[in-house]
């Protein structure tokens, strides 16, 4: 036993010399790469003064093109206000020469209060003949207007829908007769919905009858016996004619 405790303590040994072997060759490997990166992190603050130095340089060099800029600006401008300030001395100066022609030439012209008062007449005549003008123009159209409406009626009261109305009739009378007309038309229509639900009935009563048998209940009456079967075989031709009849009633309308 002791034998086997000493071969394992020499087993652990051997392998901790190992395991120290490979820590003292991590530690000398970080302490040649911190050898050589020591002299850069020593300069690090002189790197960061050189750094500063060149954004300052760089900010300066911007500051100049920008001062630049503004000047060749500033000399445009210049030269600008002083074309500028020369044209205004020459306009003053036309400006002076027509102010002096213009009262010599109104000292040579009629009264402009009698022309004035002459040209508002001619005026107002030109607009009142061009009203007078216009509104013959409309009048005509008017007129014209009312003749085709007058002959379009006439025409519309010849159809076969207006057999029934009296000659001398004029199209008010026409519209309320046909307001008339449709008003009957459409109770016909109702009666003929309430036909059509009635034969619609039928054929529901005869499509419970086609159905039963004896000894099975009516789902109408209950019974189980069934002596004598709806029937309601006209009732299809019906709903055609019936059909036919409304078509023919919603064309009229």
């Amino acid at each position: 036993s002791s034998t086997k405790r000493i071969a394992q303590k020499e087993a652990q040994v051997q392998h901790n010399s190992e395991k120290l072997k490979k820590v003292e060759a991590e530690i000398e490997a970080i302490e040649k790469t911190l050898a050589e990166i020591k002299p850069a992190y020593e300069k690090r603050e002189e790197l960061k003064q050189q750094a500063d130095e060149l954004g300052r340089l760089l900010k300066i060099r911007e500051l100049a093109k920008k001062i630049a800029i503004d000047q060749e600006r500033l000399k445009n401008g210049r030269a600008i206000w002083n074309k500028t300030d020369e044209e205004l001395g020459k306009l003053k100066e036309d400006k002076t020469k027509l102010e002096t022609s213009l009262k010599s030439r109104k000292a040579g012209l009629p009264d402009m209060a009698v022309l004035a008062h002459a040209k508002s007449w001619h005026v107002e005549e030109k607009n009142l003949s061009t009203q007078l003008d216009e509104t013959d123009k409309q009048v005509k159209k008017y007129f014209d207007e009312d003749t085709a409406i007058k002959q379009t009626i006439q025409e519309l009261l010849k159809d076969s829908l207006f057999l029934d109305l009296p000659e001398a009739s004029d199209h008010l009378a026409a519209v309320k007769f046909l307001r008339e007309k449709i008003e009957t038309a459409k109770r016909q229509l109702k009666s003929m919905e309430k036909e059509a639900d009635e034969l619609r009935l039928k054929s529901q009563l005869q499509a419970f009858a086609e159905g039963l048998q004896d000894g099975d209940p009516c789902p109408l009456c209950g019974s189980a016996h069934h002596p004598q079967v709806y029937s309601a075989e006209s009732s299809h031709e019906e709903q055609q004619k019936l059909q036919q009849a409304r078509m023919q009633t919603e064309k009229e309308i």
